[in-house]
């Protein structure tokens, strides 16, 4: 700006304020040396107008308590965001999936789960954690089916999420409870969305460098290490053969399901399964786990009914969980208080607050899983014997991705040996097998309790609303 006055171009300056004009003392002496010179005829603002013969010693005073103003504005803004990082409180816009609190006073202001957008961002984490989804897969789903988009605050927002916040998404540590700021982790008090294993692994399935892994060739449900080999313990792979028929012309395909024979020295002597084989297979071990529709509507009547009970005695927890958070908060900002006015050392700071960072975290997470934990676990039912009651009907119309989940989810440790597909099911299906083949249900009921329940289902939700 002050070009235009040395090569003449203007003789006026026009500013809301003098202290406007020069963000330090440098400038400032610049703009009272052109004003003296005359290349600046005059200054106007809303106060006054400033000429060349006017004593420029007030111009002075007042650039310079302008500098200063900027000075302690800056300090302050500093020490408030220092206070703010060391509750565990992150400085800056939520990403997608979280809000700002703005119920709160400025200052106190936290970031809470999104209603709207929370499952729907975990949901793709889960999804991602398969390993049968590419990011711009991943992008397509959310954008054409979840038609998930950004929150908007004021004229910024309310768009469909794009593929590069996507990227952003998988790779952020807001979502396993930590922030980044200045190049530097620390502990957040917001409710993680994933774990610090799930988080990791997703990082190992985007490859190195955060590059995403070259997607699949072909669109095998149940290759790339799912299904072992019982005779050697290779993987078991896939290859897909076309013929033509000379008479007709149709093209008949068979896909087949064999093992890779790669370990050294072993010479493996398994044949081919045909896919449909396998898929039948699969369809006889759904069918072990398929309970009848009036069972898991009377199932899920009685949980639901002591759900209520239980959420009488949750409450008194969680609100012994929430004073021991504020008096966790108020002890951060008092240590913050007390490191400004040098009543406590670096050493000590840093050790007291790792401590409190590591308390305040332990107890939001707990109280972020606490807070709705008995729905979380009611929910968790309800579409765990949904799953088993549509498990057939939601395999045979299933796409491949669908087919894969669902037997990563059914069990473990599956293999194929003489052409028989050999699935190790979890502890609640385990549980389920039992029950189907006894048809005792009270049982199955009682354990429901203390078995270890799926966090989500491979289903649509389309297909977990129609079973409810």
């Amino acid at each position: 700006m002050l070009g235009f006055f040395h090569r003449g171009e203007c003789d006026t300056l026009i500013a809301f304020k003098l202290d406007r004009i020069a963000r330090n003392m440098l400038e400032g002496g610049q703009v009272i040396q052109l004003l003296q010179e005359g290349k600046i005829r005059r200054i106007i603002t809303t106060e006054r107008t400033y000429l060349p013969a006017d004593n420029v010693l007030m111009i002075a005073v007042e650039f310079g308590m302008a500098n200063q103003y900027s000075r302690d504005l800056s300090v302050h803004v500093r020490n408030a965001i220092k206070t703010k990082v060391a509750s565990g409180q992150y400085p800056g816009l939520a990403p997608i999936g979280y809000l700002n609190d703005l119920s709160r006073e400025e200052g106190r202001r936290t970031i809470i789960a999104d209603p709207e957008r929370f499952e729907q961002v975990r949901t793709l984490w889960h999804l991602m954690l398969t390993g049968s989804y590419a990011v711009p897969a991943l992008w397509r789903k959310a954008s054409d089916e979840m038609r998930l988009t950004t929150p908007q605050y004021g004229k910024i927002g309310g768009r469909i999420l794009s593929k590069n916040t996507l990227y952003n998404v998988f790779h952020s540590h807001f979502y396993r409870g930590w922030f980044e700021l200045n190049g530097e982790l620390h502990p957040g008090s917001h409710p993680p969305m994933v774990t610090e294993d799930q988080f990791w692994r997703v990082q190992e399935l985007l490859g190195r460098d955060g590059l995403p892994r070259p997607q699949r060739k072909h669109d095998f449900a149940f290759t790339g290490g799912l299904i072992r080999c019982g005779e050697c313990g290779c993987s078991i792979t896939a290859e897909r053969h076309t013929k033509t028929n000379k008479h007709d012309g149709r093209v008949h395909k068979w896909t087949y399901y064999r093992c890779t024979k790669k370990k050294p020295g072993v010479t493996c002597s398994q044949p081919f399964v045909e896919v449909r084989e396998l898929e039948r297979q699969v369809d006889g071990f759904l069918a072990s786990i398929t309970i009848p529709g009036d069972i898991v509507e009377w199932a899920l009547d009685s949980l639901r009914t002591e759900n209520v009970r239980d959420r009488a005695v949750q409450r008194e927890t969680l609100e012994a969980m929430r004073r021991d958070l504020e008096q966790n908060e108020t002890a951060r900002r008092r240590l913050m208080d007390l490191r400004l006015r040098d009543l406590v050392d670096d050493e000590e700071f840093r050790q007291r607050r790792s401590e409190l960072a590591s308390d305040g975290e332990r107890l939001g997470r707990d109280l972020a899983n606490g807070d709705d934990s008995s729905n979380l676990w009611l929910n968790r039912v309800e579409g765990a014997f949904c799953f088993c009651k549509e498990a057939r009907t939601t395999f045979a119309d299933g796409d491949r991705a669908v087919k894969r989940q669902m037997l990563e989810f059914v069990g473990s440790n599956l293999i194929l040996e003489d052409k028989k597909l050999t699935i190790y099911p979890g502890e609640f299906f385990a549980g389920v097998q039992k029950a189907v083949e006894n048809q005792a249900w009270l049982p199955l009921l009682h354990d429901v309790r203390t078995t270890s329940l799926p966090e989500w289902l491979p289903v649509p939700p389309q297909v977990v609303t129609k079973a409810v």
